[in-house]
């Protein structure tokens, strides 16, 4: 048995035919995907297959049609359910048809795909025809494959009827979502089909018993454009949400460096607050498209809940498009994400990749800026951790069309010692 396969083998006599037989096998942890062949003397035997999983619980058949089977996070073959893998004692299902007299030796292959951390792109905040938006699910789908994402989130006005009807497969995931949108803000609720029995909240308390329920349905709150001058975020911060959308691609670059300044001053409090962009998706018209800006996750797998799972912990960055400027950081070449927690004076060397000529790198430590040159197509800097707080990076490039000099890429900070 290798690392990632797995062979068990199991000699059906002929008085089992017509029975259900378990063969065990034991399933690590940190699998996002894996694939089931099996192989017998079909000329002499027909034997069905299916599966358990380590509670138990049934998780699909296939019959003795198929020689395989695909088991994932994100999409699983016909017939069998896509959802979290858990480690255990996972039993495969043969069902003895027909078997010959002198018995069948069937032998089961299982491979492995084990979580790693990889690089993704997605947008976290588009609206379809369910809501706003112009365009149905399946045509904001096909859109995002052809900007290369690999993950999207739609996010509907109080609305989630519609999630369920674009899926994720092993092309593009989609994470369910709700834009909860209220006259005094919006808040996006991802990763829940069902985050609220009802909307409404004519107080603040009932806006807190809103977004608890979304809460306990399993939703990541993140607090969406809350410095837009017509529908920004009016009830206060000091409600629990898991992170902030610092860059909202329908908003002017005034009001996302507002946000942008408000969330570096959570930081210099103490505070570890992720952030996110969004496009904020609704119709094709100048200077609005999907992943415009693109939040950028690095997550153990494609699987929903991982991707969610990073951009909870900060584990990215908010780039201007799908291709980047992208970010890639690591300590006497081992890797290093953003959001994590560093030693004091630790030594980061950082690789921004996509940047130009003319571009500033802004290296913020503890709200002070230091500022380095960029080069094309790859500039490289080194910073040091402080004794306390945290390091975060900008990428800043000149924008004709605006006249302007913006953030065309935010990371998420590196931080040292405890949050508050």
């Amino acid at each position: 048995m290798g690392e990632n396969r797995i062979t068990v083998q199991r000699f059906v006599e002929k008085k089992e035919e017509g029975l259900y037989l378990a063969v065990p096998f034991a399933m690590p942890e940190e699998v996002e995907s894996f694939r089931i062949s099996y192989a017998y003397d079909r000329t002499a035997a027909v034997i069905d297959i299916g599966l358990n999983d380590s509670r138990g619980a049934f998780t699909g058949w296939a019959g003795s049609d198929r020689a395989q089977l695909t088991v994932s996070e994100v999409n699983s073959s016909p017939g069998f359910k896509t959802g979290v893998i858990q480690s255990g004692t996972w039993e495969i299902l043969l069902g003895a048809y027909h078997v010959p007299d002198a018995g069948v030796l069937v032998t089961c292959t299982v491979e492995l795909v084990k979580k790693h951390i990889r690089l993704l792109r997605g947008d976290v905040h588009m609206h379809s025809v369910a809501s706003d938006g112009a365009l149905t699910g399946r045509e904001l789908r096909e859109t995002a494959i052809s900007q290369g994402l690999d993950f999207i989130a739609i996010t509907d006005h109080n609305n989630y009827f519609y999630i369920g009807h674009t899926v994720s497969d092993d092309t593009l995931t989609v994470i369910p979502g709700v834009e909860w949108t209220h006259y005094k803000g919006h808040m996006g609720l991802l990763g829940s089909a069902r985050p609220f029995t009802g909307f409404t909240a004519n107080s603040d308390a009932q806006m807190r018993a809103v977004l608890a329920e979304a809460k306990k349905n399993g939703a990541v709150l993140s607090i969406n454009h809350p410095f837009c001058p017509n529908c920004g975020w009016h009830f206060g911060f000091d409600i629990p949400f898991d992170m902030v959308e610092i860059w909202n691609g329908g908003l002017s670059p005034k009001a996302n460096l507002a946000c942008v300044s408000w969330w570096d001053g959570l930081l210099q409090e103490g505070r570890r607050v992720p952030v996110v962009g969004g496009s904020d998706f609704h119709r094709f018209q100048f200077g609005h498209i999907p992943a415009f800006p693109c939040t950028f996750a690095y997550a153990k797998s494609r699987s929903a809940a991982d991707i969610l799972a990073a951009l909870r912990s900060g584990s990215g960055f908010v780039a201007i498009s799908p291709e980047g400027p992208t970010i890639a950081l690591d300590t006497a070449g081992y890797p290093v994400y953003p959001g994590e927690t560093l030693a004091p004076g630790t030594q980061v060397n950082v690789t921004l990749t996509g940047t130009r000529a003319g571009d500033q790198i802004r290296l913020v430590v503890n709200g002070e800026e230091t500022v380095h040159p960029g080069a094309q197509p790859d500039t490289r800097i080194q910073l040091r951790m402080p004794e306390r707080g945290y390091a975060r990076l900008e990428v800043v490039r000149q924008i004709p069309a605006l006249g302007l000099s913006v953030p065309v890429m935010i990371s998420n900070p590196l931080y040292v010692g405890e949050s508050l």
